[in-house]
């Protein structure tokens, strides 16, 4: 028997979306997620256990994750269908998208302007 690679160890609590259903339904319940976590904070301010800035900062950083969490949602709203890219998630620590997923999306981002400026446009 041959020990595991490196690379098996490191992925095998990854588990890929493949289908669309499933897909949307993990987004839109984090949407959900988010929305209640924003809340507790409010809720947490209101009842001194949180201070203003506290509240302000975890609010930013709620903000933030969700949207990441709403441009992962369109990346991969095709997900299922033939030739389509496929979410990559942590099945067992936090049920988070890898970090690659991330890494990816920021190249993605970076390269977006370039990639929209090549398209061709309308004529006015």
């Amino acid at each position: 028997m041959t020990d595991p690679s490196v690379k098996d160890v490191l992925t095998s609590d990854h588990h890929e979306l493949y289908d669309t259903l499933v897909a949307r339904r993990y987004f839109a319940k984090f949407d959900r997620i988010s929305g209640h976590l924003g809340r507790v904070a409010a809720e947490m301010e209101a009842e001194g256990r949180l201070s203003r800035t506290e509240a302000r900062v975890l609010g930013r950083y709620l903000t933030a994750v969700a949207g990441t969490f709403r441009a992962l949602s369109h990346k991969y709203l095709m997900t299922g269908r033939e030739g389509a890219a496929r979410l990559t998630i942590d099945r067992h620590e936090s049920g988070f998208p890898v970090a690659q997923e991330l890494m990816t999306m920021a190249v993605d981002a970076q390269q977006a302007e370039k990639h929209l400026g090549a398209c061709p446009r309308k004529p006015s």
